[in-house]
């Protein structure tokens, strides 16, 4: 378990690791990780209950809803991006 924050919204949340990767796509990549957004899975034994990123920032009162929303821009050199937690923008 870490803490996680997301501009200021901040909580606790438990993380799956990658202990191995191959290096397509990842060997050129300009980041140093994948932050999953996906909702828990709440079947039998699989649970994954406490990893969902969104649902625990939910629990922690740091954003309103398990929800983010996404504008990719037409020129990414020119234009800007954003992706927003908790709510759409």
């Amino acid at each position: 378990e870490d803490q996680v924050c997301l501009g200021g919204a901040c909580a606790k949340v438990r993380f799956v690791e990658a202990l191995e990767e191959s290096d397509q796509p990842f060997k050129d990549a300009a980041f140093d990780g994948v932050l999953g957004l996906s909702l828990s899975l709440r079947t039998g034994e699989e649970s994954s209950e406490g990893t969902s990123v969104l649902e625990r920032l939910v629990e922690a009162g740091a954003i309103p809803h398990a929800q983010f929303s996404v504008f990719m821009a037409k020129d990414l050199v020119a234009d800007s991006s954003e992706i927003s937690f908790g709510m759409v923008d």
